[in-house]
């Protein structure tokens, strides 16, 4: 891992898992011994993620990280391999080394499950 990096966070404690850029890394060789690392986008200064709590690898393309059912620029993802995204919008695939450019905001499955208001039964 290193500053720079997106990771992809785990779901814990009732919190969705996000995707986020390493800001800082601090390791903490007293007591506990654990790797602490700022997100961009965490309403904490410093969080404790350690490898257990990321999700694939650490990647400097956030298009790495998006998975079937996470929401890029608004629009869900239908489907995603080695090379090609489909978004539902155009159902057409799309390289992933053009995708990673237009990449403007992301919103994880779980993020959007923990703040959808289901109506009816």
């Amino acid at each position: 891992m290193k500053v720079g990096y997106y990771v992809r966070t785990k779901s814990f404690k009732g919190f969705p898992s996000k995707i986020g850029k390493i800001t800082k890394i601090e390791y903490n060789a007293g007591i506990d011994n654990e790797t602490y690392i700022a997100l961009d986008n965490d309403e904490e200064k410093c969080r404790r993620w350690t490898e257990d709590w990321l999700i694939g690898k650490p990647s400097f393309n956030p298009v790495d990280l998006i998975e079937v059912g996470d929401y890029v620029n608004g629009v869900e993802v239908k489907d995603i391999d080695d090379e090609w995204v489909t978004m539902s919008d155009t159902k057409i695939p799309i390289l992933k080394s053009i995708a990673n450019g237009l990449i403007k905001s992301i919103v994880t499955k779980e993020q959007f499950e923990a703040m959808e208001y289901k109506v009816g039964d």
